[in-house]
């Protein structure tokens, strides 16, 4: 244990000296080789980024690099795959642009990670190295429905007791590409993550290693392979593995994921599937009994894109879908299997002939899932949206409406329209409206978990889930109004928004004095006003950042006193890169801070903590195509809880190195 001090100690010191050092001492802000492909070399393709069709862009992308602008348009951070492969940019110069996973001057372990800056979602800690990440919560997205590409996005773990929310730990983070707003106060409803393989052709790939506290190792290889000018394929394979950093938190996983993309007779096609697989010891009933539980769980996911211009200015595309959500839990009592499947796809037409674009649509997807008693319980989704956008007298607009359909919730109309002005090249005002309801859960609405003799009377005797067949989905209604500014090194974003979620979803937990506990699922109507903002600046070799959102609710406690989340969230970044010593090689670093108010846990038992204020740091080394990093985690060593009983690791400190290179 005092070895650990020391080591860590030491670490420490050695972050926080060479920082120092070189930003006394540095030379020149690197081209890093990393991300940055080199278009002179004879086995990278010379390709153009792609032009997207004009649309808003009220977001700020921590990530950004300056992109060269055509006739057709600038790249946006917000365009998905398919929007950025689309007709080349008229331009002689490629300034590429990194994926989160690329940029490695922040400390990320997953796509969770990336999340941690965005102001307007609380993201609970993802834990130290290979410990299971808690899922993100209703309460916490506040009304966010979470989509992967644009498509649905079904995962709710299993755990005792149970936690309503998508798990992020099963996403593959090697192929991350971003997400809906980098980090900016957003006026978007939903929280859209992009996988898949970067959207310029590269003829590059990486092999990664990584070592760690509680015997963690984790190995990763990526492989991209350009077919020509137009066709490239991917594939990558990770592995994770770690005894966790308290009892019952170990991890074996790992991921498979591949893709193809290229031309065909008529049109454009795209494939993506991934696998993804791990054990873990799972925390069960609040920590009060012996940690038995376990947890296999898997996803299978496929994507399939295909568009055509069948005739001039007009597109079609036709996307598809299937993913199967596994998972086994053991311990306590028999063996608990369920499978959760969507299928279906959409179809939409495009126009951007005329001064504005037109999109229109449908969609149909089928939910099911297995692993109840009786019958299986399954809903058919249907949809129809139109999509305008486009300039009028100075103002950019988009206006989106869908009419969506279920067996469950019945139908109903979501409109969704935002505004930009632009009064100089520095200043924009925006305001939003939308309307948004999330899928319904057919886990609250038809799982049933029992678990009895559990010996802790009084306290915990017998342990029962019993969803609600009449649980209501959330309707989200959301208005905003913020202005965004770019003024030379310095950007920065801030909004307000009132939102009120009908039918919000929450867990009640009742039990009788020997310690019989029941849990269901309930509805509640909640409004609250929301600050948010986000400002970075960038100086030479270094770029800072802060964030921080707060939350106003219209009655700021639930029945028994309890808070719904916290009120205040902060997040904090200082990052560096420059040249040191010789030529190539490169020495880069972070320092973050991550802080929040009072935040009450609601299960078995009843927690609360206090505000906190979490600090790590990053240090990294670059020599041409070799990078190896030293990560420090909660500096201060301090004992924070997320959710009570799920603290972070104490300090920690862990290392890794990638080889990028050419195929």
């Amino acid at each position: 244990m005092e070895k650990n001090r020391i080591r860590n100690a030491a670490a420490g010191g050695l972050i926080f000296l060479i920082v120092l050092v070189s930003a006394i001492y540095g030379q020149d802000t690197p081209g890093d080789t990393s991300w940055a492909p080199d278009l002179a070399a004879e086995d990278t393709l010379d390709i153009p980024i792609p032009a997207v069709e004009d649309s808003i862009d009220i977001n700020l992308d921590r990530r950004k690099t300056k992109h060269p602008i055509g006739k057709t348009g600038a790249v946006k951070s917000s365009d998905t795959k398919a929007d950025l492969e689309t007709a080349a940019v008229e331009t002689d110069t490629v300034e590429y642009k990194p994926t989160p996973y690329d940029l490695r001057l922040y400390i990320a372990k997953g796509v969770g990670d990336d999340l941690k800056n965005r102001p307007d979602i609380f993201m609970e800690s993802p834990g130290t190295v290979g410990s299971p990440k808690i899922p993100v919560e209703y309460l916490n997205t506040a009304g966010r429905e979470i989509t992967l590409n644009g498509l649905p996005f079904i995962y709710n773990g299993i755990y005792r007791p149970y936690i309503i929310g998508s798990d992020l730990e099963v996403l593959p983070w090697e192929i991350f590409t971003g997400s809906d707003s980098g980090g900016m106060p957003s006026a978007t409803g939903k929280l859209d993550i992009s996988l898949g393989a970067p959207p310029v052709v590269q003829n590059r790939s990486d092999v990664e290693l990584a070592r760690g506290p509680y015997r963690y190792n984790g190995s990763r290889w990526r492989y991209y392979l350009p077919l020509g000018q137009t066709a490239r394929a991917y594939f990558t394979v990770g592995f994770k593995r770690s005894d966790g950093y308290f009892r019952n938190s170990d991890y074996d996983g790992y991921h498979v994921t591949g893709g193809l993309s290229g031309s065909v007779p008529g049109g454009q096609i795209d494939i993506d599937l991934w696998k993804h697989r791990a054990k873990s010891g799972l925390q069960s009933f609040d920590d009060l009994l012996e940690q038995v539980s376990r947890q296999s769980r898997g996803i299978n996911r496929a994507e399939i894109r295909y568009k055509t211009d069948f005739i001039p200015s007009f597109e079609l595309r036709a996307v598809g879908l299937y993913q199967r959500s596994a998972q086994t839990i053991t311990g306590y009592s028999g063996e608990n299997k369920s499978k959760n499947d969507i299928g279906g796809g959409e179809i939409s037409i495009s126009d951007s002939l005329l001064s504005m674009g037109i999109d229109l649509g449908m969609t149909y997807y089928n939910l099911r899932l297995y692993g109840t008693s009786g019958s299986v319980p399954s809903t058919d989704l249907f949809g129809f949206f139109g999509r305008a956008y486009g300039d009028f007298l100075g103002f950019q607009y988009e206006m989106n409406t869908r009419y969506e359909g279920n067996d469950i919730d019945g139908s109903a109309l979501l409109p969704d329209i935002t505004l930009s002005y632009d009064l100089n090249s520095h200043f924009a005002p925006f305001a939003a409206f939308q309307m948004e309801r999330r899928m319904p859960d057919l886990y609250l609405l038809s799982f049933h978990d029992s678990v009895s003799d559990l010996g802790y009377p009084g306290v915990l005797n017998s342990y029962r889930f019993e969803p609600d067949p009449d649980l209501k989905s959330p309707v989200t209604s959301r208005g905003t109004f913020g202005f965004r500014a770019d003024i030379d090194h310095l950007e920065s974003a801030v909004c307000i928004s009132l939102k009120k979620i009908k039918d919000q979803i929450y867990l009640t937990y009742s039990s009788d004095t020997s310690g019989n506990i029941t849990v269901s699922p309930d509805n509640y109507d909640d409004e609250f006003l929301e600050i948010a903002s986000r400002l970075q600046a960038d100086a030479g070799p270094f770029t800072a950042e802060i964030s921080g959102s707060y939350r106003q609710w219209q009655e700021r406690y639930f029945d028994d006193g309890l808070e719904k989340g916290p009120a205040a969230t902060g997040f904090g970044r200082l990052s560096f890169k420059r040249q040191f010593f010789i030529r190539d090689l490169y020495l880069g670093g972070s320092l973050e801070l991550r802080a929040s108010s009072r935040r009450d846990y609601r299960s078995i038992r009843v927690a609360l903590t206090d505000g906190f204020a979490a600090f790590a740091g990053r240090l990294e080394f670059q020599y041409k195509d070799f990078i190896f990093w030293l990560n420090d985690e909660n500096l201060s060593n301090q004992l924070y809880y997320t959710l009570a009983p799920y603290p972070e690791a104490p300090r920690t400190v862990w290392w890794g190195f990638r080889w990028n290179f050419f195929n």
